[in-house]
């Protein structure tokens, strides 16, 4: 494999504005909202799991259905 050194050096110039992890493209973000006596949303809360490992285990205790033993 022959790469270009300029043209990586670029590439990795332009990816250190990043501070997230690369695989947290595969991390989706946790919302949720204050609501007010008449269940309007007030305000909206983000957050992201630490790791992926984490979302999955909790979307498997939120919303598996299946059961354990088919």
């Amino acid at each position: 494999v022959k790469v270009d050194i300029n043209l990586h050096k670029q590439i990795l110039d332009r990816n250190s504005q990043f501070k997230s992890a690369p695989y947290s493209g595969f991390i989706n973000p946790k919302i949720s909202a204050d609501l007010d006596e008449n269940g309007n949303a007030t305000n909206i809360h983000i957050s992201y799991p630490d790791n992926f490992l984490e979302q999955m285990m909790e979307y498997g205790n939120e919303y598996s259905f299946l059961p354990e033993e088919n």
